[in-house]
Parts: C-alpha cells; sequence; structure tokens
C-alpha cells in the first residue's frame, strides 16, 4: 500500500487563466508604463521644452534682425555679415547645444571645415557693435552686391553669406576677383539657418530622448525583472508548503529565476518589436491613409496580441512537456487564442472610442467575474462627455491606462491561483 501510494503519478495543475504567469510579463505594466511613465516620457517632455524654447529664440532673434532699417546697399552688405555672426553666436551658447557641423567655414584650401572648441567660445560671447569674434575670418556673400546693387534685403540675409579666411575668400570664392561669381560647388555645400535650426534639434533628440536601442534594452530588462519578481515571489509561496531542505529550494528558486529573466526578456522584445516594426511600416502609408491615433493604438494593442499569442505557445509546449495531452493542450492553446483575439478587438474599438463594439466582444468572447469591462465602459463613457474636444487623442491615452488596470488585475489573479495551488 505505501509502495502504491508513493508510485502514485504527480497531480498536474493547470490554470486556465488568459495570461498564464507569462502575461504578467506583458508589458505595459513593465514596459510600457515604467518606460513611458518613468524614462520615455520625460525625456521627450524635457526635448520638447528644449524645442519650444529654442524656436522661439530664434524667431525672435529673425524678428528682430528683419525689423532693422536697410539704408543703403553698403549698410546693407555690412549688416549681412553682422547678423551672419550674431546667429553664428546664437548657436555657439552653451545653452543651445548646437552640434559642431553647423559652423562651418572655408579654409585657405577651399574646404569647408568646422570652427575648433575655442573658436566656437569666441564666437558665443561676440556680441553687436564689437570687433568680429575671429579676425581672419570674413563674410562672403554668395549672391554677389555687385550683381544686385538694387537687393537690399539679399546684400543683409544672412543665409547669403557664407564665412571664409581671407585667403580663401579672394581665392576660392571668388577664383582670384572679387567680380567673380561664386562657384556653384559653395551653394551646394552652405546650410541656410533654418537648416542649422533643423540639424540642433535633431542633434538634442537624439541626445536628450531615448534611442530605439535604449528602449529595447530597458523593455527586456524591466520585462524580464518584473516577471523574475512575480514568478519568484509564487514560487517562494508554493516551496514554503513544501517540506523540503532550504538549499534544494534556493536551486528551484535560482532555476526558476533563470527561466522567468529569459522569458520576461523574450515576451518583452517580442512586444516592442511588434510595435516598432508595425509604427515603421505606418510611418510609409500616405497621410490621407494613415491617420495617426488610430495607427498608434493599432500598433498597440498589435504589440499585445503578439505577446499574448507567444506567450500562448509557450504555454502549450509547457503543457506537452508536463504531460498533458495533446488535444487538451490544442483545445487550451485555441481558448487563449481566441481570447487574445477578442481582447485585440475590444482594446482596439474601446480605443478609437467604439464603445457598443468593445462591449459586444468583451462580453461575447471574454469571460470576466470582475466586471472590468463594466466599469471600463462607464468609466469611458464619462469620460467622453467631458472631453469630446480632444476624443481622438485621449482615447489612445485611455486604452493604455485602461490595458495597465486589466493587466495589474490579472497579475493579482495569477499570484493568488500560484499561492493556493
Amino acid at each position: 500500500m505505501l509502495t502504491a501510494l508513493r508510485r502514485r503519478p504527480r497531480t498536474h495543475h493547470f490554470h486556465s487563466s488568459n495570461r498564464n504567469g507569462e502575461g504578467v510579463a506583458l508589458s505595459f505594466i513593465g514596459s510600457a508604463l515604467m518606460l513611458d511613465k518613468l524614462i520615455y516620457e520625460p525625456k521627450e517632455l524635457a526635448y520638447l521644452e528644449y524645442e519650444q524654447w529654442l524656436t522661439s529664440e530664434y524667431e525672435q532673434l529673425l524678428a528682430a534682425q528683419a525689423a532693422e532699417p536697410l539704408i543703403s546697399i553698403d549698410r546693407a552688405r555690412n549688416i549681412g555679415v553682422e547678423r551672419e555672426w550674431e546667429l553664428y553666436s546664437f548657436f555657439a551658447r552653451e545653452e543651445v547645444n548646437a552640434p559642431e557641423d553647423i559652423f562651418i567655414y572655408v579654409d585657405d584650401t577651399g574646404n569647408i571645415a568646422t570652427f575648433t572648441e575655442e573658436e566656437r567660445a569666441l564666437i558665443a560671447v561676440w556680441e553687436r557693435g564689437d570687433p568680429y569674434p575671429l579676425p581672419h575670418i570674413e563674410g562672403h556673400h554668395m549672391q554677389l552686391v555687385s550683381h544686385n546693387l538694387d537687393n537690399l534685403e539679399l546684400a543683409a540675409d544672412p543665409d547669403n553669406i557664407l564665412l571664409a579666411t581671407s585667403s580663401a575668400h579672394l581665392e576660392h570664392l571668388h577664383d582670384g576677383h572679387y567680380h567673380n561669381l561664386t562657384p556653384e560647388i559653395y551653394f551646394e555645400l552652405n546650410m541656410t539657418h533654418d537648416e542649422r535650426l533643423e540639424r540642433t534639434l535633431a542633434y538634442a533628440h537624439d541626445n536628450m530622448t531615448v534611442s530605439l536601442r535604449e528602449q529595447l534594452i530597458y523593455t527586456g530588462g524591466v520585462s524580464s525583472a518584473l516577471f523574475v519578481t512575480i514568478g519568484l515571489i509564487a514560487e517562494y509561496y508554493k516551496l514554503s508548503q513544501v517540506p523540503r531542505p532550504w538549499k534544494q529550494k534556493e536551486k528551484i528558486l535560482l532555476q526558476k529565476g533563470i527561466s522567468y529573466a529569459v522569458m520576461g526578456s523574450l515576451l518583452g522584445g517580442v512586444g516592442f518589436v511588434t510595435r516598432e516594426i508595425l509604427n515603421t511600416a505606418f510611418d510609409q502609408l500616405p497621410d490621407d491613409l494613415a491617420d495617426a491615433v488610430f495607427m498608434e493604438i493599432l500598433a498597440l494593442n498589435s504589440s499585445f496580441l503578439a505577446v499574448t499569442l507567444t506567450s500562448a505557445c509557450i504555454k502549450y509546449l509547457r503543457d506537452i512537456r508536463n504531460g498533458k495531452t495533446k488535444a487538451d493542450a490544442q483545445a487550451e492553446l485555441k481558448r487563449l487564442a481566441m481570447v487574445a483575439a477578442a481582447e485585440f478587438i475590444a482594446f482596439q474599438a474601446l480605443g478609437i472610442g467604439f464603445d457598443f463594439v468593445s462591449g459586444m466582444f468583451a462580453e461575447a468572447l471574454m469571460p470576466d467575474p470582475t466586471g472590468f469591462f463594466i466599469v471600463a465602459r462607464a468609466i469611458y463613457f464619462v469620460y467622453r462627455i467631458f472631453n469630446n474636444r480632444e476624443l481622438e487623442k485621449r482615447s489612445a491615452v485611455q486604452c493604455r491606462e485602461l490595458r495597465i488596470n486589466h493587466l495589474y488585475q490579472q497579475a493579482n489573479l495569477y499570484l493568488e491561483q500560484k499561492a493556493y495551488s
């Protein structure tokens, strides 16, 4: 009798949660919530504030320059060079932090060069009325003033100025005589100040915000850490009820931790890559076919769908390995796939404001004993009434928040199942 009891096959417990633990790593609790709210959005906000400030300062400077009276062609010629230095000084300011490659001039060999850090420091503190910051550098009018004597605006236009050394000014920009036209190649190499502004903003965006590579690393890391934490808590509860030496439990927890870390990184990466692929594809669509809000929500919910389906496939393989029949495992896989599809449709409809469609799919295909969707639709209905003017933009935010809350509930349910299994 004792032998028979010892040889009794182990009973396997299969939980039917549509998240199955792997879903806890789904990562807008992890990647979206923590990445967006704690890392990505603050950096984006800082950049947007910088962009607004820099654009405003730049436009004010241009407006002040445009308000100057142009009395004569000779005065306009000098004003054009002064404006060029003034704009260079603006971009050289420390708080602007412009990239080095916008500070160009023509050197003695006729090539485009960039000013050194020391030269940029002198330019940054220069003010109108002072001698030019670099005495060996002159301002060259690309469209010759002598050929446009009645065009005061052209003579005073800083975009018509190219800085050069004294030698290069004569030998290369005028080909040995000041009445010779500027060689065409220098028109291609010169840069307008609007282009300098664009390059400065792009440079700041790259430095102030999170790159795709960093986002992927953060997503995988956060998802992995979250999955390991939740998974090990659940495993600890299970092992605390088993009379085993603590050394054995430590070994099990270590093995489980490694498994959870890999799984969390995989699922977070799947969701992130799916969203980025879709966003890249949507960017290629014509503007009249791609509604920005709809595409953002579609990419967001598609990433959830990809992670959920990946989780379901992993569970299928695990169930087979743990002894579940192939037919039962396939039935469970099919059920989870249907739930994933229902969630995708429901949240997509909810995100763009189609409450009726969202509710229909949620109630028909997603059993919800917690009443989540009832509360969600009620909140969303009130939300629409008071925020109708910006409905589309705010629908995307609402969809994301509801997803996070839903996953949080699922995580709690999962922990409860693990604790009592």
